[in-house]
């Protein structure tokens, strides 16, 4: 009885609303709806932008594959505890199960008579639903776990995509409605994300659904290569903006001292033992003490609650593109008065949910977590609040539209950098690799940059495939290696300059000593050379299909283009070649037949690299003259899918 007495004394007391406040909040927010929807009303050409708008489909194929990834990792790391937690045999017998968790199942639903009514069984699901509450032992478990796993491999590969989506979310929500004692916080974003896959044509790219319309189409007589479908672009723009609200929400949360003042809540969170992977607790103090672990707390957290600024730059990068292209889509598609209108129509329903926040504070926020130098009170902090959130995009919209015309140049790098994708992608994939790499919390990493592909536009997944895809540029790998020569350039230039009075002295005697000298000759052997192999990077190396003249070796050759997204692959038509056999030859001149060629394209093909990982690693261990045979082995694998039966 003492922790139940214990928890009963810890619970905050109930929220008590005043009735006139209840009222002014309900009005506020259904002002806010209505300028929502008379702004859209009034700007239709917007409206269509946002939400019908087309777009390339290989982002969300990205999607679909990453979160598939992800979710079959999460399904395949319970079954080590699925006899414990989801069996009639481990923490809960059926019944139980049942009465805990099963909503109207337990009301409606008995062992034996079955539903009371037809109506009763559709109306069960819409409720928190599944079949392991009707039974739950170990080998109809089993079976339900299989199932969802064989229908997430195909959503992942996309073979009927549509149906296999639907099927892995039905599954899916059959494991996780059977009892949340085991939920985390990225399970919650795995199954929302799920639910929205449902909406998105995600398999129009990067699947077999895909392939085999482009196959029918080759084969059967078109004249030029099939284009990919595109997309309506609703389904990733919500996921987008579930993620900025998760991100904003946690960083909001993260109030406090040890947050916002002392930065030491990292360095808390690495030393519980249930968070760690590994206890570190003199490295973390180490790291703690000097400085790392405290500035990574301050990023984290206004990282996490300045990330809606990534979507406003969206919004504005679109509508500058949209200004360069003489608004083809529709930004400036009204007349002025009706563009004035809607704006103000915006702007009041701005006032109204600023207004309801004003309300929550006063009611929901405890002022000791802000600092001393915001004590204001309640209902002083509830209008300060709405104060800045009506001053804030006022100040934001002058002032861009200031800088835009009288600092292009700065107008310029803030959008490319404060408000682009670069800096605060990379931040959020720095971020979760260190969770990864540090603390145990399941899965919320993998699901959450699973979604990062809905950022990219269709011209930044080539950009990713040609990288990938680039090599070393042999000439260059030594000219950024000369660090001693360019500091050696900028010591001789600043002692002429520091002469003349032009540079401040710390800087020419730091510059000229040994140690500038030294460190350079340091990051010669490292870091640079390793930079340098990452920056200074070329075309990769092309190979050319040798196919025979006849139609039929034309386009089965053609159907090559299915697995190239790299763009490395050129075609050749030779008199001497066989019909159907696969024949390819590099730049310099080196030719491959049969199983070889078809390894070799297995290392530039991805759609092939998550199905024969091994002889891509073969490929790159054992290189071109060494393991022929087990490449050979491997390579025939290849050609049985690269013959396009």
């Amino acid at each position: 009885m003492s922790p139940a007495l214990l928890l009963a004394k810890t619970k905050k007391p109930e929220v008590i609303i005043a009735a006139n406040d209840l009222q002014m909040t309900t009005a506020c927010l259904w002002l806010a709806v209505l300028g929502l929807v008379v702004f859209f009303a009034l700007r239709p050409t917007l409206w269509r932008r946002l939400v019908l708008k087309r777009v390339d489909p290989r982002p969300a194929a990205l999607i679909r594959i990453f979160l598939g990834i992800t979710v079959l990792w999460t399904v395949a790391d319970l079954l080590i505890w699925g006899r414990f937690l989801f069996t009639d045999e481990g923490l809960y017998l059926t019944d139980m199960a049942r009465e805990r968790f099963g909503d109207r199942l337990r009301k409606v639903w008995d062992p034996e008579q079955g539903f009371e009514s037809v109506p009763m069984m559709f109306g069960v699901l819409a409720s928190k639903w599944t079949v392991l509450h009707m039974r739950s032992d170990p080998p109809f478990v089993w079976g339900i776990f299989a199932a969802t796993m064989a229908a997430n491999v195909a959503m992942i590969v996309g073979w009927r995509t549509r149906i296999s989506t639907a099927l892995t979310f039905l599954g899916v929500m059959q494991i996780y409605n059977y009892s949340p004692i085991w939920y985390a916080g990225g399970d919650t974003v795995t199954r929302t994300m799920i639910f929205l896959g449902l909406f998105c044509r995600w398999g129009e790219a990067y699947s077999v659904d895909t392939w085999r319309r482009r196959k029918r189409a080759i084969l059967g007589g078109a004249t030029s290569f099939p284009a990919l479908r595109a997309i309506p672009v609703w389904p990733q723009r919500i996921m987008i903006l579930q993620l900025a609200i998760i991100y904003c929400a946690t960083g909001l949360l993260k109030s406090g001292s040890t947050w916002g003042v002392y930065g030491s809540a990292i360095y808390y969170a690495m030393s519980l033992d249930h968070f760690y992977r590994m206890p570190l607790t003199g490295l973390t103090t180490l790291l703690q003490r000097s400085g790392v672990l405290m500035i990574s707390t301050w990023v984290v957290h206004w990282w996490e609650s300045l990330f809606p600024m990534l979507l406003v730059g969206l919004a504005v990068r679109d509508y500058e593109r949209a200004r360069t292209l003489g608004d083809p889509e529709g930004w400036l598609i009204a007349s002025r008065a009706r563009r004035w209108i809607s704006w103000l129509v915006l702007g009041l329903g701005w006032v109204g949910f600023s207004l309801a926040t004003r309300i929550a504070i006063t009611y929901y926020y405890d002022p000791k977590y802000l600092p001393k130098l915001l004590e204001l009170g309640k209902d002083g902090l509830g209008w300060f609040v709405f104060g800045m959130m009506i001053a804030l995009p006022t100040v934001a919209i002058v002032g861009y539209r200031a800088v835009r015309r009288r600092r292009p140049g700065a107008h310029a790098f803030a959008l490319r950098w404060l408000f682009g994708k670069r800096v605060w992608l990379t931040l959020g994939v720095m971020m979760h690799l260190g969770i990864e790499v540090s603390m145990n919390v399941g899965t919320f990493v993998q699901v959450m940059v699973a979604i990062y592909p809905a950022f990219l536009r269709g011209r930044d997944v080539t950009a990713i495939w040609r990288y990938l895809g680039s090599s070393v540029r042999p000439q260059q790998t030594g000219g950024v290696a000369t660090l001693r020569q360019r500091v050696k350039a900028w010591a001789v230039a600043t002692r002429d300059t520091a002469t003349r009075g032009a540079a401040p002295r710390w800087i020419t005697v730091l510059i000229t000593s040994s140690w500038a000298h030294r460190v350079a000759r340091l990051l010669e052997a490292g870091p640079v050379r390793w930079a340098s192999t990452l920056v200074s990077r070329g075309p990769g190396s092309q190979w050319i299909v040798l196919h025979a003249p006849d139609d039929a070796s034309v386009r089965r050759a053609a159907l090559l283009r299915c697995w190239d997204v790299m763009e490395l692959v050129t075609f050749e038509c030779v008199e001497t070649a066989t019909p159907g056999e696969l024949w390819i030859r590099d730049a310099s001149g080196d030719e491959l037949r049969g199983p070889l060629a078809a390894a070799r394209l297995g290392r530039i093909f991805p759609g092939l690299w998550c199905v024969f990982l091994p002889g891509v690693l073969v490929e790159m261990v054992c290189g071109r003259t060494r393991g022929v045979g087990l490449r050979r082995v491997v390579g025939r694998a290849h050609l049985r899918l690269l013959a396009q039966r």
